[in-house]
């Protein structure tokens, strides 16, 4: 445990160009579309994309988060971008921003230990500089009073309004955690002994007892992709498995903490929570198309936002990435294009772009 004063650390904001759109494509194969949430207005935009500057975060036109070996903001139409942590700093877990809307804050892990700051890089604050290990994996609970990290594969949890550490004892092999706050009890997802197997757990601290709510076996080795909703009600964990071309899951469970119900879907290739827990967005492969569609959480309606069509001549053969503004109402996604050429003197084929 830790006391729970900190000093806030103003820094520095470095200004940095941003090169042409075309000199950071992520692959020569990539098609970036930017669209609403209803499938309107669907065009190609390469504004937002996983490029040099890292896993881009929407949170609306004028703020745009990336992760890589730091955290940069830009705005979608910006030609400059500003480095945000300073370079003392370097994120050591590359997959994980956490950002609250609400209260303007991020959360990360760097130099192995968690930090937080303003959305313009003020504030910075080292929330673990009292602990000792490499934590990771910071993820706020369902209320915002609570943050919970990775350390060793053991979950630990920070009280935010008193800065108090506690680790849990039971849990191992954890990569990722949350704490639901309004019924007192852990969700995480962890390594089974079998490293091809990935199981979403329940940690009960008054029981001190862990139950196993699902699981999933992964072909290929591990590899995985896992999630919770904003609300942490409802938990994802998908098993992926790789393909030269494209990446698509075998399997995708979403489970509902509330009413205990599991829902498969099979052929996905990615999916995203909105920020309102509202609505679940996912693409999957059918009728050799990647379609992309989003359930109702709360009736468990399934509503089709685009069915793959381009043209006559092409499609789009995969989705890898969603993208959803923190409003939910507009998205970026990108991923691969199909095209299909008719020769009646060889038959019709496919190719992909």
């Amino acid at each position: 445990m830790f006391k729970a004063i900190l000093r806030a650390v103003i820094i520095g904001i470095a200004v940095i160009p941003l090169g042409s759109c075309d000199d950071m494509l992520p692959g020569p194969n990539q098609t970036n579309y930017s669209l609403f949430s209803d499938g309107s207005q669907r065009r190609i935009d390469k504004r937002l994309k996983h490029d040099n500057w890292g896993v881009p975060y929407y949170i609306s036109k004028d703020i745009v988060f990336q992760l890589s070996a730091k955290i940069y903001r830009r705005s979608l139409n910006a030609t400059q971008i500003q480095q945000l942590i300073p370079d003392s700093l370097a994120i050591s877990d590359q997959k994980t921003l956490e950002i609250d809307v609400d209260k303007g804050k991020l959360y990360f892990a760097a130099n192995n230990h968690i930090y937080s700051c303003s959305f313009s890089g003020t504030d910075m604050i080292n929330l673990s500089r009292y602990e000792e290990g490499a934590f990771s994996s910071p993820a706020l609970s369902d209320c915002r009073n609570y943050l919970t990290a990775i350390r060793s594969g053991s979950i630990l949890s920070l009280n935010l309004l008193t800065g108090e550490w506690i680790e849990l004892e039971g849990p191992t092999e954890v990569v990722y955690a949350v704490y639901v706050e309004s019924t007192d009890e852990y969700f995480y997802f962890a390594k089974e002994s079998n490293s091809s197997e990935m199981a979403l757990w329940r940690f009960m601290p008054d029981t001190q007892a862990s139950t196993m709510i699902m699981k999933l076996v992964c072909e290929s080795g591990f590899n995985f992709s896992f999630s919770a909703s904003p609300d942490r009600r409802y938990f994802a964990l998908q098993s992926k498995d790789h393909n030269p071309d494209i990446t698509y899951g075998e399997n995708l469970l979403i489970y509902d903490r509330q009413n205990g119900l599991i829902q498969q879907i099979d052929n996905c290739f990615t999916y995203a929570f909105d920020n309102n827990s509202r609505r679940f967005y996912f693409s999957r492969q059918k009728f050799g198309l990647a379609d992309l569609n989003y359930i109702d959480l709360q009736s468990g309606a399934t509503t089709l936002v685009w069915d793959g069509y381009i043209s006559q001549t092409s499609f789009s053969y995969s989705i890898n990435r969603i993208n959803l503004r923190a409003d939910g109402l507009h998205m970026f996604i990108s991923g691969y294009t199909g095209y299909r050429f008719n020769d009646y003197s060889k038959g019709s084929y496919l190719c992909t772009k």
